[in-house]
C-alpha cells in the first residue's frame, strides 16, 4: 500500500519523536490529591508459561447436553512456581470462574488442581475439576490429568436439563512444554500508541501475515485479569448477571508502545457506599432481601453483586509485556470514576495515549491521569481531583475524546467543562484554553501543518455545527467555519461517535447524515484543509447505516461500514471502487488495516467477537478463509465506540472477557516455541 500522507507531517512537526521519546530527565512529582494516594503494584518473580494438551479434553456445553473435546489446549502461567493464570482455549463456556487454583511447578514436576465454575450465559451450569500429575524432563512434561465434572443442573433454556453420559472422574493424557518467548519480542519500531493507531486512521504496517486467520497461533493470555466490557457486562435490568461475568470495567482498548501493552479499566471501590434502588428487591429478587436472594450463591458471586451497587470505582492502568503477557506494573487511582455498571453505554470511553515516556489515560468522566510509562509512577492529573463524579444526567457519562493529542511537549485535550486545553506534559499546567462556541459536544479531529505551524482541528456540537482550526502552540484561532460536517437536522443525527470524522494528511473525511432518510443513511464527504477553511472536494453516494458509521483509511482508500456491507471509496474522487465481499457489518463494527490485509470485526456490541479477513488485490479485494472467532472469552463494547484490537508486528492483541490475548499472525512462524 502507498505511504500514509500524515507520516511526513508527523516527522515535520517532531510529533513522532515526541510520541516515542524516552522519559525526560526532569520529572514533576505531583500528588494526585485524593483521600488515598494512587499506588503502583510491581509484579516480580520468575515468570513461566507451560503449554499443555489434554487428550481428550474437559466437557463443553452443547445444545443437547455435553461432550468431551477431542483434545484441549491449556496454558498454565507460574510466577516463582505458583500458578497465577491459566487459559483453556475454546472452552465452549460462556463464562468461567475460578473456584480453586493451587498448581505448582518445580524442576521435577507439575502438580495441582483447578476447579472452575461454568456458566451458560449468566446461569450456573456446573463445574469442572482438573487435577494434574505430570513429570518434567527439562522443558518437557508428560503425565495425566484427572477430570471430574458435574452438569446436572443446566438452567438455561438453550441447554436442556440432562445428565452427562460420560462417567467421571476420567483420567486423560497430558503433555506439553515450557514456552520460550526468545523469538517473540515485538519490534520497538512497531507501535499503536492511541485508540486508532499511529496515524489515527486504523492503519499500521508490519511483516507478511498468514492467509487464513484459522492459522493464528495462540501465544498467551495476560497475567492481569481485565473486567468485561460493556457489551456483556451486567446492567440494572439484570444485575444478577454479575454472578457469572463479574462487574464491568468500561470499554477502553489496549494500546502498545515499545513492546509494552497498556490497558485501562475500572473496578468498584471496595469500601464505597452501596446504592440499591428501592424498586429492585421486589422487581429483581422476588420480594427477598439481597442476603435472602443470594443465600445459596458462592461468596465470590455475592461479592460481585454487592460491588455492582457501589457508587465509586477505582481507575486502573496495567502495563503488560507484549512478548509474554507478564504484568509489569498496575497503578490504581482511587475513586476517580462513578461505578457505572451498564450493558448499554452509548458514549465514548477514554483510551490511553502513550507518548514522551508517559501514559496519558482519560477515564469515563474525562478526568486525565498521567503516569510514568516505565514504572507506572503517578505524575499528575487534570483537573485536580476533589470528589468522585456522579453519573451524568440521563445516565450516560461520556468523555469528549477517546484519546488526547501530543504536539511537542504540549498535550491537547478536551476538558470535562468543554474547554479545549493545552497542558504541559511535565506538570499538567495550562498553557492555553479555547472556550468552544458550541460546548454540547466537542472533540479534536487531529493536528495538521499549515504555514510551517502545527494546528489543531476541532469539531463542536452534536451535529458538527462548527469546525475550528487553532494554532497548536498558542491556541489562537486560524479560522472557524460553520458547517454541518457530520450531522444534519432531521430524523437521524450523528453525535458522540468514534469514526465519523478522520484526518488523512491535509484531507478531512466525514460522514454526514442524510436528512430524514429511512432507513438511516449518510454520505461520506471529502474536505481539503486550507489556511482559510475547509473546501469540499467530493460527496459519495448515500450509504445505508446500521446504527453509527465506522471508517478506516489505508492506501488512499476509504473503507466505510454500512448496513451488512463495507464500501471501498477512492479517497481522491469519492467514487465507489468496490465492496469487501461478504462483509456483512452490523452494530458497532470495526475496520483495521495491516499492510495489504484488512480485518473487519462485523459486530461489536453484543458480546461475541469475530473477524473477517481480506487481502488487497490489483483488481479488488479477496476474502481470506472463513469468519474467525478467537478461542478466548469474548467481550465487546456498545453502540458508538468498538473495542479496537491492534495488530502490531504481526501479532493480534485482543481484549477478551477476562484478559488480553495475543495471537501470532506472522506467516511462516513455527507452531510452537
Amino acid at each position: 500500500m502507498s505511504n500514509h500522507p500524515s507520516k511526513s507531517l508527523l516527522c515535520t512537526w517532531g510529533l513522532l519523536v515526541a510520541m516515542f521519546a524516552a522519559p525526560t530527565a526532569a520529572r514533576c512529582q505531583a500528588d494526585p490529591s485524593s483521600e488515598a494516594r494512587a499506588s503502583t503494584i510491581q509484579s516480580v518473580g520468575d515468570y513461566r508459561v507451560v503449554s499443555l494438551t489434554l487428550t481428550p479434553g474437559p466437557p463443553r456445553l452443547l445444545e443437547k447436553g455435553i461432550a468431551l473435546r477431542e483434545s484441549q489446549p491449556l496454558q498454565l502461567a507460574f510466577r516463582d512456581g505458583k500458578l497465577v493464570n491459566y487459559w483453556l482455549e475454546s472452552s465452549g463456556w460462556t463464562f468461567e470462574r475460578t473456584r480453586e487454583a493451587r498448581c505448582e511447578l518445580d524442576e521435577a514436576a507439575l502438580t495441582g488442581r483447578l476447579r472452575i465454575a461454568v456458566y451458560s450465559r449468566a446461569t450456573p451450569a456446573g463445574w469442572v475439576d482438573l487435577s494434574f500429575d505430570l513429570q518434567r524432563t527439562g522443558s518437557e512434561f508428560s503425565g495425566t490429568c484427572q477430570i471430574n465434572a458435574s452438569f446436572d443442573t443446566v438452567h438455561d433454556t438453550s441447554y436442556p436439563q440432562s445428565k452427562t453420559t460420560v462417567t467421571f472422574p476420567l483420567k486423560v493424557r497430558a503433555s506439553g512444554q515450557v514456552l520460550s518467548f526468545d523469538s517473540d519480542a515485538v519490534s520497538t519500531d512497531a507501535n499503536w500508541p492511541t485508540l486508532c493507531g499511529p496515524w489515527r486512521t486504523m492503519e499500521t504496517e508490519g511483516p507478511e501475515l498468514v492467509d487464513d486467520l484459522a492459522e493464528a497461533r495462540p501465544v498467551w493470555r495476560s497475567e492481569a485479569s481485565i473486567p468485561v466490557s460493556y457489551g456483556c457486562a451486567p446492567d440494572m435490568r439484570y444485575a444478577g448477571n454479575s454472578r457469572a461475568s463479574g462487574t464491568g470495567g468500561g470499554s477502553s482498548s489496549p494500546v502498545l508502545v515499545n513492546g509494552v501493552i497498556y490497558q485501562g479499566f475500572y473496578r468498584p471501590h471496595k469500601s464505597a457506599t452501596l446504592a440499591i434502588p428501592d424498586w429492585m428487591s421486589g422487581n429483581q429478587w422476588q420480594g427477598k432481601t439481597l442476603d435472602e436472594f443470594t443465600a445459596d450463591w458462592h461468596p465470590d458471586e455475592k461479592r460481585d453483586l454487592q460491588d455492582f451497587f457501589r457508587v465509586a470505582a477505582d481507575d486502573h492502568l496495567v502495563a503488560i509485556d507484549a512478548r509474554t503477557g507478564r504484568t509489569l506494573w498496575e497503578t490504581i487511582w482511587p475513586r476517580r470514576s462513578y461505578n457505572f455498571q451498564t450493558h448499554k453505554h452509548r458514549g465514548l470511553f477514554g483510551v490511553p495515549l502513550v507518548a514522551a515516556g508517559k501514559v496519558f489515560y482519560p477515564n469515563l468522566h474525562g478526568h486525565l491521569m498521567v503516569m510514568d510509562a516505565t514504572t507506572g509512577q503517578p505524575l499528575w492529573e487534570f483537573p485536580e481531583f476533589k470528589n468522585t463524579p456522579k453519573v451524568h444526567a440521563g445516565g450516560v457519562p461520556a468523555t469528549q475524546n477517546p484519546s488526547p493529542f501530543l504536539v511537542g511537549d504540549t498535550l491537547i485535550w478536551n476538558a470535562p467543562d468543554s474547554r479545549l486545553v493545552a497542558l504541559s506534559i511535565d506538570d499538567g499546567s495550562i498553557r492555553w484554553t479555547d472556550d468552544l462556541a458550541s460546548p454540547r459536544y466537542s472533540r479534536i479531529l487531529g493536528v495538521v501543518g499549515l504555514n510551517d505551524e502545527p494546528a489543531v482541528l476541532t469539531l463542536t456540537g452534536w451535529l458538527g455545527e462548527e469546525v475550528a482550526l487553532l494554532n497548536a502552540k498558542t491556541g489562537g484561532t486560524v479560522w472557524r467555519q460553520k458547517e454541518f460536517t457530520v450531522g444534519q437536522q432531521g430524523r437521524h443525527k450523528i453525535g458522540a461517535t468514534l469514526n465519523d470524522a478522520m484526518l488523512h494528511g491535509d484531507q478531512l473525511v466525514t460522514m454526514r447524515i442524510v436528512q430524514d432518510a429511512n432507513p438511516p443513511a449518510a454520505v461520506a464527504l471529502g474536505w481539503r484543509i486550507t489556511a482559510k477553511g475547509l473546501k469540499q472536494l467530493w460527496e459519495s453516494n448515500p450509504i445505508v447505516l446500521d446504527e453509527t458509521p465506522n471508517m478506516a483509511i489505508g492506501g488512499n482508500v476509504l473503507y466505510v461500514a454500512g448496513r451488512q456491507f463495507v464500501r471501498c471509496i477512492d479517497l481522491e474522487t469519492g467514487k465507489q471502487i468496490g465492496n469487501l465481499p461478504e462483509a456483512k457489518a452490523g452494530s458497532n463494527p470495526c475496520i483495521l488495516i495491516a499492510g495489504n490485509k484488512l480485518f473487519v470485526s462485523p459486530e461489536g456490541q453484543h458480546g461475541s467477537q469475530s473477524f473477517l479477513f481480506y487481502q488487497r488485490m490489483d483488481d479488488g479485494w479477496m476474502q481470506l478463509g472463513q469468519p474467525w472467532s478467537p478461542p478466548n472469552a469474548s467481550t465487546t463494547a456498545y453502540n458508538t465506540q468498538p473495542l479496537v484490537h491492534p495488530v502490531i508486528d504481526g501479532r493480534l492483541f485482543v481484549r477478551g472477557g477476562n484478559g488480553i490475548y495475543c495471537y501470532d499472525l506472522r506467516k511462516g512462524t513455527k507452531e510452537s516455541n
